[in-house]
């Protein structure tokens, strides 16, 4: 049993009480918007305060996290994503999320309320009570039909990992990788481009708590169990997983500060001086690997962004027309490349090499590709 598991029990086994946890908020004066107007379009208005106090104490007691004593539930940190247009967007087009460490689910309700079909949601946590806890929250047990997987994000093996690998485009991480350490981190980074399909567009988008001028990860003593980023060390994180992966992508990363619910949680991290940070991260570049022959000279220019050949992501070599025996290479190359008899499908200008990676990537194709500009 893991020592934070231990704890909870010695806790729970002298009688569990909430207000010893100085993150536990004893009272409630509003429920927040959004929350409140999802709330109140399953109950009624004049209940929704006093069932909300009932059901988050019933989820402290499974795990006191902060954000659960703190009623942080209540706010839907996928709403403020900069990109959330797009995100609903996508997804009522049938693209897949999962939310990673859902806790009683709230972030998928709003996506649903918002207008999303519930079966194109995924949501993960490591205690399955938090499951039953969001259904009596938001009262649509009968209603929402998203698909709850009780998961460790370091289980190879586990429901997680056999349904959802390359079957998810956008994951949601919310309050999730500020409770591990960086070498963790880097695994649940991993483990989530596991899931996330490999195309341009996958995306990952959240939020954790930051911390002003952190240590180095080598410092493990300084840097701590529960390693807090400021834009910088997120960004050199993903670039060491990146490294190690072989993926490419865009990462984006800002601070920003305690400001009304969220205030209360500048106070609970070790006299440290912290903020929130929110970050987005998107894979823009997908390598495959092919050679793209030019056979005589092009109606139209081709153009290739010279980032792209630094990046490797670009091959070209060059030769012009001579003699036979001063051409070797380009001879074996068409060679290689014979029975000339068979199938190719052409498309008629540049544009077409998006449609034929597609059908590349998805085995719709058993012959040859042609492209005519």
């Amino acid at each position: 049993m893991a020592k934070a598991e231990q704890d909870l029990k010695s806790i729970l086994d002298g009688g569990f009480n909430p207000r010893e946890f100085p993150w536990y908020e004893p009272d409630l004066a509003e429920v927040p918007q959004p929350a409140k107007k999802i709330l109140e379009s399953r109950i009624p208005s004049e209940e929704v305060l006093d069932h909300v106090k009932k059901v988050r104490d019933r989820a402290f007691a499974v795990f006191p996290y902060p954000c659960i004593g703190a009623f942080r539930f209540l706010d839907m940190s996928v709403k403020q994503s900069p990109l959330y247009a797009e995100i609903l967007e996508r997804l009522k087009s049938g693209e897949k999320l999962l939310d990673v460490g859902c806790a009683v689910g709230q972030e998928l309700r709003q996506l649903v309320f918002d207008g999303v079909p519930s079966d194109n949601l995924y949501a993960s946590d490591l205690r399955r009570d938090f499951f039953d806890i969001g259904y009596d929250l938001f009262n649509d047990h009968d209603t929402l039909k998203s698909n709850f997987i009780m998961a460790d994000i370091f289980d190879d093996n586990s429901d997680l990992v056999k349904k959802l690998t390359n079957r998810i485009d956008i994951v949601n991480a919310a309050s999730f990788f500020h409770l591990f350490d960086w070498d963790k981190q880097v695994t649940i980074a991993k483990r989530l481009i596991g899931l996330l399909q490999d195309k341009p567009g996958s995306l990952l988008i959240g939020r954790q708590v930051g911390r002003v001028d952190p240590p180095p990860p080598e410092q493990k003593h300084e840097a701590g169990q529960h390693y807090r980023h400021d834009p910088a060390t997120w960004k050199k994180l993903w670039e060491q997983v990146g490294e190690e992966t072989g993926t490419k992508w865009e990462v984006e990363a800002w601070m920003e500060k305690w400001a009304g619910a969220d205030s209360m949680m500048k106070t609970f991290h070790g006299g440290l001086e912290t903020f929130k940070l929110r970050f987005t991260w998107t894979i823009h570049i997908n390598a495959i690997n092919g050679i793209l022959m030019v056979n005589g000279i092009t109606k139209q220019s081709l153009s290739i962004d010279a980032l792209d050949i630094l990046l490797g992501n670009y091959r070209i070599i060059g030769a012009s027309s001579h003699t036979p025996h001063q051409m070797r290479e380009l001879i074996e190359f068409s060679q290689s490349m014979v029975p000339w008899e068979a199938h190719m499908a052409t498309f008629d200008n540049i544009a077409g090499i998006q449609k034929a990676i597609e059908l590349l990537e998805n085995g719709k194709t058993a012959g040859r590709f042609g492209i005519i500009f």
